[in-house]
């Protein structure tokens, strides 16, 4: 009992509570996209009528991907990596993450030939497979980017052991610039001059705004933000949300509208200060259930919009309001799918190569050593 109990009190208990509400987060912004449309009339926002909770709950559901970036590098950057524990990472986490997405892959074309008659076609299915094909579900474009980005991990946390912190300002604030501001400044030239802007320099080899993500969760790890007070940082995750959505609400008046993205600078501030706020909690209550439902998050990525394409063939937009529709888009496959991630788990290695649930054995010692760090 003793050690089960120095695991438990290692554990940073922040990231497995962080986790649970990423993904929720996550599934609220499939439930919301696929109750409205863009192109609804519905959506006239000229009027300030209250459809701005629509805009604000977009932004919000969009928080989920950019913690769940900044929770991987928090993790994994600032490890003492070495040729056998980069070795270990590739054939274990990296292999093991391209397994469960090329099986994903097959599962998802099969479930839509069931569920939607769609014709299998394997050259299709192949080009899917070799990532030159867009996934046949709409939030597959997650996985090739996670293998991308995760492939380069151990160079990007060696190189970092060696920089000073104050190192990283310069570069994240050019890549901050050209990935996160300039998306933005393209949108509003767009709407106002009608003429959109060009971006020459390229981004790509450094993960882009993904990557920066990746790295911000290394600058809470380092605690380069803990100066900062909490109640700045809290005013500053308000201010992004608001001026994500009212950014949002200002281009549905223009003949460009514009959702959200990853690249929004506004979300990212957002998404930075949550983030950093969340590290900062040392004592979540209800730790264990934390832990046990943190264990299936990635199952929930993987499982919900299959439960979500069902509740909405059911609650078909004609008979519901919007409010119901996204609330029963948002529970059903949001319980669904931990249920349904508990029970594969069960099956021997369903759990590592389906659902990409670790044994826990590294990352237990990992947390152990990040938990001790951080008390």
């Amino acid at each position: 009992m003793g050690s089960e109990k120095t695991v438990s009190e290692n554990r940073i208990q922040w990231i497995d509570l962080a986790k649970f509400l990423a993904i929720l987060l996550v599934v609220l912004n499939h439930a919301v996209e696929s109750s409205f449309s863009r192109a609804d009339s519905a959506m006239d926002l000229s009027s300030c009528d209250g459809k701005v909770v629509y805009l604000f709950l977009f932004a919000l559901a969009r928080l989920g991907v950019p913690v769940f970036l900044m929770i991987s590098g928090y993790l994994l950057l600032d490890r003492d990596w070495d040729r056998e524990k980069v070795r270990k990472f590739w054939t274990g986490s990296w292999l093991h993450l391209l397994i469960c997405t090329e099986i994903w892959t097959v599962l998802y074309n099969i479930f839509l030939w069931l569920f939607n008659g769609t014709e299998i076609k394997l050259r299709n299915l192949v080009e899917e497979m070799l990532f030159v094909r867009a996934g046949s579900m709409p939030h597959m474009w997650f996985m090739p980017m996670l293998i991308g980005v995760y492939l380069l991990i151990p160079f990007a946390g060696m190189a970092l052991k060696k920089l000073n912190g104050k190192l990283l300002v310069f570069p994240l604030l050019f890549y901050g610039i050209y990935c996160l501001a300039y998306p933005l400044a393209n949108i509003a030239s767009g709407d106002l001059t009608g003429q959109w802007l060009s971006l020459q320099i390229k981004t790509g080899f450094s993960g882009a705004h993904y990557g920066i993500y990746v790295i911000l969760g290394y600058v809470i790890r380092k605690g380069y933000l803990k100066k900062i007070n909490s109640f700045i940082i809290a005013a500053a995750a308000c201010a992004g949300m608001a001026a994500a959505t009212w950014f949002q609400a200002w281009t549905y008046t223009q003949p460009v509208r514009y959702n959200v993205w990853y690249d929004d600078l506004f979300l990212a501030v957002a998404a930075l200060a949550a983030t950093e706020l969340l590290s900062r909690i040392r004592h979540v209550n209800g730790a264990e259930v934390f832990r046990f439902l943190a264990r299936y998050t990635f199952s929930v990525y993987l499982i919900h919009y299959i439960i979500l394409l069902a509740v909405k063939r059911v609650f078909s937009a004609g008979a519901y309001g919007a409010p119901f529709r996204v609330a029963v888009s948002f529970i059903i496959p949001a319980a669904g799918s931990f249920a349904a991630g508990w029970l594969i788990s069960l099956i021997p290695k369903a759990g590592n190569y389906v659902l990409y649930i670790k044994d826990g054995r590294t990352s237990r010692s990992e947390e152990r050593r990040v938990g001790k760090e951080c008390r």
